[in-house]
């Protein structure tokens, strides 16, 4: 029965006949077929003719006109190459076999201090060994950092994280806590651990500003503040008395935003020199009637001396020795005389009945050294643990506590 009802409806499909052919259709798709094409026909000559001319004329702009201004203006201000690559060209490795960005600003050879393994030897140099000399936002931040403040690329640019290149960003911030309050300042590019030094000593000269409230300008508290980083008076390296005393506070805040490091290629923390232009101005600017107070602020061990070491010798035999000075080398040949040279100086600042305060920030500081540093600038044991380490925020925190306790104390007026 199935198979008979099967050949019935194929007999049925086959005896079908087509639909009748209609003329009038076929005409109408040819139509529209035709005007298509036609249509077409004139949006490719508008293409040709129009489009691509103007397509063509861009392109000749842009690599003949555009393009060679756009790398004119970026040579001017230093930017990285158009075509990508190693910065320098062949770089030049030193005796250590790694690549030294700034081996050419004088000396021929130099070990990259970074991560700082003289005070950290299970710091591990992997992730920066990949970047460095790379064009990368990572590395040009850690290039520009070498550089610092005051070294020139290629001998001619100041990088532009130094306050004194014109390309310098400053940017606004709040600084200060719900007990001094808070003001806004103007920053250049934060680097670390710098900004929060600077962070940290706006919110002390806050506290200071807080108790001195209601005090004339010329019998309140007053601050100086003298930056270290480099001495060699031949090139005209030395310390800076970047704020001579005052008892206006804003002006001693605003000095702080200026507070920049310099390039990591020199000796650079000329502890020595920086307290001994301390001591001289407070001696000459200072008022017989007040307590003098001095707050060492250093992120690091000191690495150069102003004096002799004979003078050393005798500043020694002057304090009476002691144990709190250095009789032998510690990790370099010489070294003890850049350790000993500050200690002399708290000796003599703490003999002329001045206080010292030696307060270390992250983790290339030497607490041994800024213990004997205390105890010879009679200070040991009126503030513990006078060191901030950690990550920046935890150091501007740690920072703002030490001082404003040293502010507070009732025993002293601050800095003079």
């Amino acid at each position: 029965t199935q198979g008979i009802s099967l050949l019935a409806q194929q007999a049925a499909i086959v005896q079908t006949a087509p639909p009748e052919y209609d003329p009038a259709c076929q005409q109408a798709v040819l139509d529209a077929y035709n005007a298509a094409y036609a249509q077409y026909v004139i949006d490719h000559n508008y293409w040709a003719t129009v489009l691509m001319p103007a397509w063509v004329a861009a392109m000749n702009h842009y690599n003949n006109v555009y393009l060679p201004a756009y790398l004119a203006e970026a040579k001017m201000h230093g930017s990285p190459a158009y075509k990508r690559g190693l910065i320098p060209p062949n770089p030049r490795t030193n005796e250590f076999g790694m690549v030294d960005r700034i081996s050419d600003v004088g000396f021929s050879t130099y070990k990259s201090n970074n991560p700082n393994k003289d005070l950290a030897p299970s710091a591990t140099d992997a992730m920066p060994a990949r970047y460095y000399n790379y064009v990368g936002a990572w590395t040009y931040a850690q290039f520009v950092q070498d550089y610092g403040r005051n070294l020139k690329s290629g001998g001619a640019l100041l990088c532009p994280l130094s306050i004194d290149s014109p390309f310098c960003r400053f940017h606004a911030e709040d600084v200060g806590d719900g007990d001094v309050g808070y003001e806004t300042f103007s920053f250049p590019p934060r680097t670390q651990p710098m900004h929060a030094a600077r962070r940290s000593l706006i919110r002390a000269i806050l506290a200071a500003k807080k108790r001195n409230d209601g005090i004339r300008v010329n019998v309140r508290d007053r601050i100086a503040i003298v930056g270290f980083d480099r001495y060699d008076p031949a090139s005209g390296a030395g310390p800076q008395l970047i704020q001579p005393l005052t008892g206006v506070y804003q002006t001693a805040m605003t000095a702080c935003t200026k507070l920049q490091a310099v390039g990591d290629k020199y000796a650079s923390t000329a502890l020595e020199p920086g307290m001994i232009m301390a001591r001289n101005h407070l001696q000459a600017e200072g008022r017989d009637f007040a307590d003098k107070l001095v707050i060492v602020l250093t992120d690091g061990i000191p690495n150069a001396i102003e004096s002799s070491q004979s003078t050393i010798d005798s500043g020694i035999g002057g304090a009476g020795g002691g144990s709190d000075f250095y009789t032998s080398d510690q990790r370099w040949s010489g070294d003890r005389y850049w350790l000993n040279g500050p200690l002399v100086q708290a000796a003599q600042m703490q003999a002329d009945e001045w206080d010292v305060y030696a307060i270390g920030m992250g983790y290339g500081v030497d607490s041994t050294f800024l213990e004997r540093m205390a105890r010879l600038g009679g200070t040991f044991g009126k503030g513990e643990s006078l060191q901030a380490s950690g990550s920046p925020s935890e150091q501007e925190e740690a920072l703002s506590a030490i001082m404003k306790d040293i502010i507070n104390s009732p025993r002293v007026m601050l800095v003079e």
